[in-house]
């Protein structure tokens, strides 16, 4: 799972995945639900490597957190493609169920989905609000790769997935 360190960051991630899944974990360290958790979709992504996981840390980045409406953790947000968000919910070690529902729904390749929408216009509006967010659009010619999570920048060291 790549850490996101900016708004900037996770909405370029989420421009450079195509049309493959993104499932965004917003946690927080202090969070007892969270680190019960981590490990089970952990597991999930591992059984899943066909779809990126990506996670922001709610302690370090409360603005964005704020500006994407997430108040309860842990929470998820499942983006696909052109359809942009196709869902978002919380879950808990008792409510797994509903995580492995989510991945069985919206998992999978699909092609030719059209163009990549990542975050969706109202959230893009909020996310401006943050002091770290100065997105400029990726490069046309990104590509996914799994050692840059966020598809290929010149001087960023490869991150583990």
């Amino acid at each position: 799972m790549a850490e996101m360190g900016s708004a900037q960051e996770l909405a370029e991630c989420l421009l450079a995945a195509g049309d493959r899944l993104v499932v965004v974990d917003f946690y927080s360290p202090g969070c007892g639900g969270c680190r019960v958790l981590h490990p089970k979709i952990c597991q999930i992504a591992e059984k899943n490597p066909d779809v990126i996981f990506l996670k922001v840390n709610y302690e370090e980045h409360p603005s964005l957190c704020a500006g994407l409406r997430v108040h309860v953790l842990p929470f998820f947000r499942f983006y696909r493609g052109a359809a942009g968000r196709v869902c978002s919910f919380s879950c808990t070690t008792a409510t797994i169920n509903k995580f492995r529902d989510a991945m069985a729904k919206h998992g999978g390749v699909m092609s030719d989905a059209g163009p990549s929408k990542g975050l969706e216009d109202s959230e893009l509006l909020r996310l401006a609000s943050c002091r770290d967010f100065l997105f400029t659009p990726p490069r046309r010619s990104a590509v996914f790769s799994p050692f840059y999570p966020c598809g290929e920048r010149e001087g960023t060291p490869a991150l583990a997935p």
